[in-house]
This record gives structure tokens, sequence and C-alpha cells, in this order.
């Protein structure tokens, strides 16, 4: 049973990292595409930098259309990431406990 824990331990690792780098995409894809004549804004404070590639601390008014629905696409992202983080954990955990 260890090599099926070792196993579904490496395919969420993965599937997290996937997540992780859609979402750095997505935020940035998010921040490149400001209407015309306007400046990024975000909002001030040490969790700005964890919230970046969820894009919910760019302001909607600022982005073309284009940039509202990369901002969609991401804050989504963020939301599976952290229901895979979480459930895969859970999972893991509750696993490898009653398998003992």
């Amino acid at each position: 049973m260890i090599n099926f824990i070792v196993g579904a331990f490496v395919v969420w690792i993965a599937g997290l990292l996937f997540l992780l780098g859609r979402g750095f995409n997505l935020g940035r894809l998010t921040l490149n595409n400001v209407a015309p004549g306007e400046t990024y804004r975000d909002s001030p404070g040490w969790w700005r930098s964890w919230k970046r590639d969820l894009g919910s601390t760019t302001d909607p008014t600022c982005l073309s259309e284009v940039g509202r629905e990369y901002r969609k696409r991401a804050i989504q992202n963020g939301r599976i990431k952290l229901f895979w983080l979480l459930g895969g954990f859970l999972f893991l955990f509750l696993f490898w406990y009653f398998q003992i």
C-alpha cells in the first residue's frame, strides 16, 4: 500500500505544480491587459503577494475586456488550487492514517 500512497503523492504534487504555473501565467496575462490610458493599481499589504496569482487584487476597472476575462480565470484557478491542496492533503493523510 505504500506504493499507492507514494503514487498519489506524486500525482498530487504534479497537479499542484501545474495549477501554480497556470495561476502565475494567468496573473501575468491579467496584468498585461491593462486598458489604454490606465495604470496598474494594486491593494497594499503583505497579503497581496499571495493573492497576486489569484488576480483578485487587480482593480477590474483598469483592465481591458480581455484582462477581465483573464482575471476571472485567475480567480477560478486560485479556488481550484486551494481545493486541490486541501482535498489532496486530507485524502493522503486519511489514507495513510487508516492504513497503518
